[in-house]
């Protein structure tokens, strides 16, 4: 009722206008801004379409050349917003089918090129991103056309308006009438838009949601809430960090102005990163979100929930840094967390110490019972190493029947040779396995830093040569290597 009473009384102010030279002249002219306006609209549109195409490739390629998932997001938001474009520019009456077409195909050529460079498939590579050169070329020459035709828009709009303005009383009505079936094919596609983006939004598999400027959230899809385990009316209206981020996994107070939604809300920057959520039964998750500024005063969040990614890479570390059989620390573990006793032991001016530890009689123990006893025979030995060392110590198994010690802040050298001879009694005595008894012996080699060495590598390498001559002067013996010499 309120849109027919508005049309009616538009109607009738614009017959009143018809009836004065000024107001048929003002119209007019205002009729004039409006088609340069959208006409400026579409220019824009088809500028923002081949930037956003322009972000769809270096995106593409960036995530090919680095291998960085966060790339690919940044690339699928550049083709939904170059796609928009191009339906702006359908909705204001162009035809823009063959540059859809063109661009579907721009798209599909660079995504094969990116395929082909993360599968270090090079030379078909080079062969996919020369023909996606090509198809950006075709693309490039169809966005031309379409801009000359919008070009040609405009000087028809300009030649239109010229010569209406020679019959200003019924040009007058025809603006009138045309103004008001603009605005309804307006609000109808803006109705349209609005009803598809938010079913695009709430059919994602990722979660969604907008917050205005004081981090209050206006709406939130489907996938979010069920990640959430909230209600819509439980969400929407309610500032979100303090619902549902509001502390951190270790259980401290997450500040809101630490928030990087909150960050965003205040310099309009797009952020990536790796938070914890809240569920509403008070459990927490990693996601991996994307919050990007909408307008002036919102913002929008992409988040999707990383806890099977983060499990797997939690059980790739544990392949990559322990021994399997021992959950010992391996190799590369030891190295790292090494350099950092070393730099521990410079600030507070302390010696350290590295022993090299071969079993004596391991190899007789596998030839006799099989290897599945050396296997528990190691395990045990390794917690008999663990139960000896102190806390802050450090025990390692390199391979086989090796393992290596560090000694952390010792202030002699006898302290050294102490805790390698707790370690060679400990070892000594009787491991039951099977219901039967095995013994075994073990030979130390080591090095004491700075004194030896200030290299870890060769550190290891010269307890290893001090525990070969310990084991030639037969078994079960400490031996300490010191500027070439076995001491």
């Amino acid at each position: 009722m309120e849109n027919k009473n508005f049309i009616f009384k538009l109607i009738v102010a614009n017959a009143l206008i018809i009836v004065v030279v000024f107001g048929t002249f003002y119209t007019v002219f205002n009729f004039l801004n409006f088609q340069l306006a959208k006409n400026t609209l579409q220019r824009q549109n088809m500028t923002s379409f081949i930037h956003s195409c322009d972000h769809v490739s270096v995106n593409l390629y960036q995530s090919a050349m680095l291998n960085n998932s966060d790339y690919l997001t940044e690339a699928a938001l550049s083709s939904n917003n170059a796609l928009n474009y191009l339906q702006s520019l359908s909705n204001s009456g162009f035809d823009t089918r063959s540059l859809t077409e063109n661009y579907y195909d721009f798209f599909r050529q660079t995504v094969l090129t990116t395929s082909l460079v993360l599968e270090h498939r090079l030379d078909e590579g080079h062969i996919a991103d020369h023909i996606s050169h090509k198809k950006y070329q075709t693309l490039h020459t169809a966005f031309l056309s379409m801009r000359q035709k919008i070009n040609e828009e405009q000087e028809r709009i300009i030649m239109a308006i010229n010569t209406l303005m020679g019959f200003s009383a019924i040009l007058l009505v025809i603006i009138i009438i045309a103004n008001i079936m603009i605005l309804f094919r307006s609000f109808k596609s803006i109705r349209a838009k609005e009803n598809e983006r938010s079913e695009m939004i709430a059919a994602l598999g990722d979660g969604v949601y907008g917050i205005n400027s004081n981090g209050i959230c206006t709406f939130i899809n489907r996938s979010a809430l069920d990640m959430l385990g909230f209600l819509e009316e439980e969400v929407i209206g309610v500032n979100q960090h303090r619902l549902f981020h509001h502390h951190r996994s270790d259980g401290t107070i997450y500040p809101e102005e630490d928030c990087p939604i909150h960050l965003t809300e205040m310099d309009r920057k797009i952020r990536h990163s790796e938070e914890m959520f809240i569920r509403k039964d008070g459990t927490l998750f990693p996601v991996s979100l994307t919050v990007a500024p909408l307008g002036t005063d919102r913002s929008i969040v992409v988040f999707q929930d990383i806890t099977v990614q983060k499990e797997e890479q939690a059980i790739l570390d544990g392949f990559a840094n322990y021994d399997t059989l021992t959950a010992l620390p391996n190799r590369r573990l030891f190295t790292i967390l090494a350099d950092q006793v070393i730099a521990q032991a410079n600030r507070d001016n302390k010696m350290i110490s590295i022993g090299f530890l071969d079993l004596d009689g391991f190899k007789q123990v596998n030839d006799t019972y099989g290897h599945d006893v050396g296997d528990i025979l190691l395990q045990e030995v390794a917690k008999r190493f663990k139960s000896t060392l102190r806390q802050s110590d450090i025990i390692a198994r390199f391979g086989g029947d090796e393992f290596v010690v560090l000694l952390t802040s010792i202030d002699t050298k006898n302290e050294a040779e102490l805790s390698f001879k707790r370690l060679i009694d400990q070892v000594s005595e009787p491991i039951v396995l099977h219901s039967f008894e095995i013994k075994v012996g073990v030979s130390i080699g080591y090095t004491l830093y700075p004194q030896d060495s200030g290299d870890i590598d060769l550190l290891v390498r010269h307890a290893d040569i001090a525990m070969y001559d310990a084991k030639q002067s037969g078994k079960g013996r400490i031996r300490r290597y010191q500027n070439q010499e076995i001491i």
